[in-house]
């Protein structure tokens, strides 16, 4: 259990680097207070990771996969799948797509 505890944690763009999404999710939901939120965007595998970004390991999850099932007991106030969206924010990278899994849930 963390030592401090938050109204909202915000987890954007890390989780599809990170192997073990359950262990990162139980520990934002141990610090996160009753009726707080967590926000969380990160890759789906909707779309195949982009050539591009694979110089690290990358870990897009499904959109019915570990992130939207470890909210499953949480109240949903937004749930959203972009799929293949143009990528306009790196300049400095070839033209390539993602999706997304957005999320903002309730802890009960």
């Amino acid at each position: 259990m963390p030592d401090e505890s938050y109204a909202v944690i915000v987890c954007n763009g890390v989780l599809h680097y990170v192997e073990d999404k359950r262990r990162v999710i139980k520990l934002m939901q141990d610090a996160t207070w009753p009726g707080g939120i967590n926000v969380i965007s990160l890759w789906s595998n909707y779309t195949p990771v982009p050539e591009c970004h694979e110089f690290v390991p990358v870990y897009a999850d499904d959109e019915n996969g570990v992130v939207t099932s470890c909210y499953r007991e949480w109240r949903k106030e937004f749930i959203y799948f972009e799929r293949d969206k143009a990528e306009t924010a790196h300049s400095d990278l070839p033209a390539h797509r993602h999706s997304h899994i957005k999320l903002i849930a309730s802890k009960p």
